[in-house]
This record gives structure tokens, C-alpha cells and sequence, in this order.
């Protein structure tokens, strides 16, 4: 599993529809202004799959399926992670309750206790806190960072304007997907994804998406300021798959490298 992890999170695109990508309406707005790297998980068609039980492990879906306590194959239909750089939130929609509620600390497993902020519930901790956003709404993360998404909510109306030219490159029913809009990257990765920094310090912007079929189907693209950088992220790229034991290809035309992989299950 910790192969396609972290294949997933090197993917990108490939002839793609000149619609972007699908987020959810109920996120969309959710989606703060300094956001520089955002990806999503459609779970809801990741369901349909035999091998849901093995995608489900995606680390976002991992840690939104810890926190909420919810069944993710009947539950849970899109998470996105957003991040400025140095410090991230997950966003999810799904069925958390019949109608708008009072959250039950006991049911959805935070560990701490209740708390509310402008007519909106949390639970959990100041570390370590889930955000109530209607019934079928939630976020996930520090609770002075879900404090600000409170505030920001009444300016914020959809995806910040520089991803338009990313997610533009990404297949509508792209299951997994990604894309970086440029800036310093400073996050805790988990496991073999640390390996992505030095991509990350790599690239000015990037975008990734996979689907599944009887195998996932990885594609990345990813642009450098110069030459000279483009062919460092074409090696560096390279040597995660040869890590990772992925059968792949990676290309580069000058300041653009393409990545394309299949990884079984």
C-alpha cells in the first residue's frame, strides 16, 4: 500500500476535458485564499471499486475515516486536503447526520470535548479538532485554523483563481487527484511521501490524478522554473518510481516533465 500511496501523490494529466476537475460544490467555498496545494479523493467512486477496501488506506481518507468514526463506502463521498505550505486542513462531505445537529462527542470519536465558534460546533482539542459545517459538511484540523476558516468563509466563494489553469488539466472524474499552484512547502508527510520534498523544491507548479480500473493509472505533470531544474525533477522522479518498484515513464520537453504509471494490486 505504500507504493501507491506514494504514486498517488506524484500523478498528474494527460489530454485532458476542458472542464476542471470535480469538487464538491459544498467545498468549494471552503477552499481558503492562501491555499497553495490542494487535492482531493472522490470516494464515492473510489466505492465502486473491489479493491475500496485497500484505497480507503489513502492517508486523507485514513485520517477523516479516524476522526469521524463514518463508514467511508456509505458515508463519505469527497475529501479534500488544502494547505498554505506549512500547514494543512481536511474538508469532507458525506452523510454525518438526517438534518443539521448537535454533534455527539462519543459518536464521532474526538478525543477532548465540545466547543463552538460563531454558532458552528467543534469537538476534539485545540490540536486536534473537527469543525461542523451543516449536516453533511465537515473540516478537519488544528481548532485556531478552523477558526479562521470561520471567519474567511463569508469572503470565500469558490476555488482560489490561480488553480483555474491546474484543474483545468484534470479529467473531470479524476478519483484522486492534486495539483500545486507554487510556493514554499514545509509540511509533515507521512511515511515514503517525505520523499516529495525535494519535488516539491523542484517545481514552480504541478498538477496529478489517478483512476482505477483493474489497476491504478497514474499520470504527473510538472513545470520548472528552468531546464536545469526540469531535468533534476525528471531524475528525481525517476528515482521515487525505482524506490517505489513502479513501473513507469518519465519524460521531459524542456521545462515540462510528464510522468505516466501503472501500479497493480
Amino acid at each position: 500500500m505504500a507504493v501507491a500511496t506514494l504514486a498517488v501523490a506524484i500523478t498528474g494529466c494527460s489530454n485532458p476535458p476542458p472542464k476542471r476537475v470535480f469538487i464538491d460544490p459544498g467545498l468549494a467555498p471552503l477552499i481558503p485564499p492562501d491555499t497553495t496545494v490542494l487535492a482531493g479523493v472522490r470516494v464515492d467512486l473510489l466505492a465502486k471499486h473491489p479493491a475500496f477496501g485497500m484505497l480507503a488506506k489513502q492517508h486523507a481518507v485514513q485520517r477523516f475515516v479516524e476522526i469521524t468514526g463514518v463508514d467511508p463506502e456509505k458515508s463519505l463521498w469527497q475529501v479534500l486536503f488544502v494547505s498554505n505550505g506549512s500547514g494543512g486542513l481536511l474538508l469532507g462531505r458525506g452523510k454525518f447526520a438526517n438534518e443539521l445537529m448537535a454533534p455527539d462527542v462519543k459518536r464521532y470519536g474526538a478525543a477532548g470535548g465540545r466547543f463552538d465558534y460563531k454558532g458552528l460546533s467543534m469537538v476534539g482539542s485545540e490540536q486536534d479538532a473537527m469543525l461542523f459545517i451543516n449536516s453533511s459538511t465537515t473540516a478537519i484540523g488544528a481548532a485556531p485554523a478552523l477558526r479562521a476558516l470561520v471567519d474567511a468563509m463569508p469572503r470565500m466563494h469558490d476555488v482560489p483563481e490561480r488553480f483555474a489553469p491546474l484543474l483545468a488539466d484534470i479529467p473531470l472524474e479524476s478519483e484522486v487527484w492534486g495539483a500545486y499552484a507554487g510556493g514554499p512547502v514545509d509540511l509533515d508527510l507521512p511515511g515514503n511521501l517525505v520523499n516529495l520534498r525535494k519535488v516539491f523544491g523542484l517545481l514552480q507548479t504541478g498538477e496529478f490524478y489517478a483512476n482505477v480500473n483493474t489497476q491504478m493509472r497514474l499520470t504527473a505533470a510538472g513545470t520548472s522554473p528552468n531546464e536545469e531544474r526540469a531535468q533534476e525533477l525528471h531524475d528525481a522522479l525517476q528515482g521515487l518510481l525505482a524506490i517505489a518498484q513502479i513501473r513507469g515513464d518519465v519524460s521531459r520537453e524542456g521545462n515540462r516533465v510528464k510522468l505516466r504509471a501503472d501500479v497493480g494490486f
